[in-house]
């Protein structure tokens, strides 16, 4: 049975295999009040997908394992098409492809390059958490 889906509004899954990073994030975005669920792999991000809703996922475009996403289609259909998502890598050019792979979806895909200023990621996650 699916875990309750309804208040996913300031929800957001961080997916990035750098444990550090996952974690400083995740610090980070509670001090603003957002509810924060961390992943480390493909595996770990379609299990949290199972489970909860998010209103923004902070993905990284490159993440271990056997599994890959080769566009966020497959993403935006295990969790829903108004999911917005934030590219992150230290490699451009890989993330910018992997965030164009989204851009005919209605929820926002954006990119943003390693290494990430603390005031521009909370800025960017906070407009997509906002209350309405």
């Amino acid at each position: 049975m699916l875990a309750e889906r309804v208040p996913r509004r300031r929800r957001v899954l961080i997916v990035d295999d750098d444990i550090a990073f996952n974690r400083m994030t995740a610090k980070l975005l509670r001090r603003y009040g957002i509810e924060v669920r961390q992943a480390h792999s493909i595996n770990e991000l379609l299990a949290a997908l199972e489970s909860e809703s998010y209103a923004l996922i902070v993905l990284d475009a490159h993440l271990p394992g056997e599994q890959q996403l080769d566009s966020l289609d497959e993403l935006r259909a295990r969790a829903n098409d108004e999911v917005s998502v934030l590219v992150i890598s230290g490699d451009p050019a890989a993330g910018q492809q992997l965030a164009r792979t989204g851009e005919r979806h209605r929820a926002p895909v954006e990119f943003l390059a390693k290494p990430i200023d603390p005031d521009v990621l909370v800025n960017r996650v906070q407009l997509v958490v906002a209350e309405p």
